[in-house]
């Protein structure tokens, strides 16, 4: 009974400090387990230190966010793998922000990229060195501003690739490329080549001289050809054919 007791107590124990027990050894583990599924109260996730273990989360400094430092620190065993910051925005709201900038790419205003900062808790903004001035890209930039506030950093650029960055999750907007229709266009050209060659070879006999007549071609003729010299064509009739026949007659 006492060793019953001894092996209850044990087993209570060990189910005491496995509830103690984070599900994560380290801050890396738990971002790794998250993937594209940030929660809300995230502003930003980075290395501490140039490695993967040693995490810094910015949070918002809110209830939502310090309840969320006390979520993390529940769920990593070495608390010293985490170091918090507190930021304003969510990064959830700036990665739907680069979502609703999408059609800005297609106006041809001098936008050509978009980057979610984390560190900094903004979207860089890369506009065409050329539209600098330009009163409608200024215009955007003003429209942007007063729609989602303090949020971007403009970069002047001379690149002409249309990129946004969403951090975890890149999209990249592409120029509408003709390649593909060439390439096509090519291959449906060398279709009806091949098919054209195929049917020219069908459409050839190679005549032969045979036993019973005198036809006779080295080259490839039309169907239409051979036809016209088996029509003309003589048989060539043995001298002796009467006396052959006669003999077997008389067998």
């Amino acid at each position: 009974m006492k060793k019953f007791v001894s092996i209850l107590m044990i087993l209570m124990l060990t189910a005491v400090c496995y509830a103690a027990t984070g599900e994560y050894e380290t801050a890396g583990d738990l971002y790794a387990s998250w993937g594209e599924n940030t929660p809300d109260y995230i502003c930003g996730v980075w290395s501490t230190d140039g490695g993967m273990t040693n995490l810094t989360f910015a949070v918002q400094k809110n209830d939502a966010g310090e309840a969320g430092k006390a979520e993390i620190l529940d769920l990593v065993n070495d608390d010293s793998t985490v170091t918090f910051v507190y930021q304003k925005y969510s990064r959830n709201y700036l990665a739907g922000v680069q979502e609703e900038l999408l059609p800005y790419f297609e106006k041809n205003l001098g936008l050509v990229s978009s980057a979610l900062d984390e560190t900094d808790n903004e979207i860089d903004l890369g506009i065409l060195e050329e539209r600098r001035d330009d009163p409608e890209t200024i215009a955007m930039l003003e429209e942007l501003t007063e729609k989602y506030g303090d949020i971007f950093t403009v970069e002047y650029t001379t690149a002409v690739v249309h990129l946004v960055d969403l951090g975890a999750l890149p999209v990249t907007v592409e120029k509408q490329n003709n390649t593909q229709y060439f390439i096509f266009a090519a291959l449906c050209a060398i279709l009806v080549a091949i098919t054209v060659a195929l049917y020219a070879k069908k459409r050839h006999a190679l005549a032969k001289q045979t036993a019973a007549g005198t036809v006779t071609a080295e080259t490839q003729l039309t169907t239409a050809q051979v036809e016209t010299m088996v029509k003309n064509s003589t048989a060539e009739v043995p001298a002796d054919l009467d006396d052959r026949i006669m003999r077997d007659i008389e067998k």
